[in-house]
C-alpha cells in the first residue's frame, strides 16, 4: 500500500511539473508564428506542361552555340512525367579561332550542333519550399531526366582546302542524354524552370572529311547544356 500511495504522488508531482513547463514555454513562444507543414501546393499530376527555353552549349572550344528550345510534356503523376523537345540554333565563332586562322594559318574544324529533338522521362523525387526574410513561401521541385533522340551537327568545310571543299550540310546522329533541373513555382500554373543536360553521340569522322565519300571511324561526343526558361501547365 505504501509503495502504490509513493507511486501516484510521484505521478502527480510529474504532472505538476509538466504543466508548469508547458506554461513557460507558451509564454516565452507567445510572439512567435509557427508555421506547419500545409498540402502541396503546386498540383502536376495529370497535367500537360508547355515550356520554352533558351539553350548554351558552355563545353565547345572554338565557338558559341545558342538554341531556342520547345518542351510539350505530361505529368502520370507527381514523381513520373514524359515530354517531347525539339531545337534549333545558330554558332558563332570564338576569337581563339579567328587568331589561329590569321595569326597562325590554322584552320579548325567548325562543326557545331545545328538543332536536335527527342523524348525525354522525368523523375521528380524532391519537392520542397524555403522562406524568405519578407515571409513569402517559394515552392520548388527537383527532378531527374534521361531520353534520346537526334541531334544535327552543321558540317561546313570551311577547313579543307580550295580543292578539296565540299557543300556544307546538316548530319543526323542519334543521341542519349541524362539531366537534371528544378522548377520554382511564381503561381499554380506558372514556373521557372532551369535544367542542365549532357548529350551523348557518335559521329563518324568520315562526315567531316574534306574528301566525299572517305572511310572514317565513330567518334565519342559530349555536351553540356545550360537551359533556362518558362513552363506553363494546362
Amino acid at each position: 500500500m505504501l509503495r502504490k500511495t509513493r507511486w501516484i504522488l510521484a505521478l502527480v508531482a510529474l504532472s505538476i511539473l509538466a504543466s508548469s513547463v508547458y506554461a513557460e514555454e507558451e509564454e516565452l513562444f507567445k510572439e512567435f508564428e509557427i508555421r506547419v507543414i500545409r498540402p502541396r501546393y503546386f498540383i502536376k499530376r495529370h497535367r500537360f506542361e508547355l515550356g520554352i527555353q533558351a539553350a548554351a552549349i558552355v563545353n565547345q572550344t572554338f565557338y558559341y552555340t545558342y538554341l531556342a528550345t520547345a518542351i510539350v510534356g505530361f505529368h502520370f503523376s507527381e514523381q513520373f512525367s514524359l515530354e517531347l523537345l525539339g531545337a534549333y540554333g545558330y554558332s558563332q565563332a570564338k576569337e581563339d579561332q579567328a587568331i589561329l586562322q590569321d595569326d597562325f594559318d590554322i584552320k579548325t574544324e567548325y562543326t557545331p550542333t545545328q538543332l536536335f529533338y527527342g523524348a525525354s522521362f522525368l523523375w521528380t523525387p524532391m519537392y520542397g519550399k524555403y522562406q524568405l526574410r519578407n515571409g513569402r513561401l517559394i515552392y520548388f521541385d527537383t527532378f531527374l531526366s534521361a531520353g534520346g533522340g537526334m541531334i544535327g551537327i552543321l558540317e561546313k568545310y570551311d577547313y579543307c582546302q580550295a580543292n578539296q571543299e565540299r557543300s556544307s550540310q546538316v548530319v543526323s546522329y542519334p543521341y542519349f542524354e541524362f539531366g537534371i533541373g528544378q522548377r520554382f513555382f511564381i503561381s499554380r500554373d506558372d514556373s521557372i524552370r532551369w535544367d542542365i543536360k549532357s548529350p551523348m553521340y557518335f559521329s563518324n569522322t568520315a562526315d567531316s572529311s574534306c574528301v566525299a565519300g572517305s572511310a572514317g571511324q565513330s567518334f565519342f561526343n559530349q555536351n553540356i547544356n545550360l537551359q533556362l526558361g518558362y513552363s506553363r501547365f494546362l
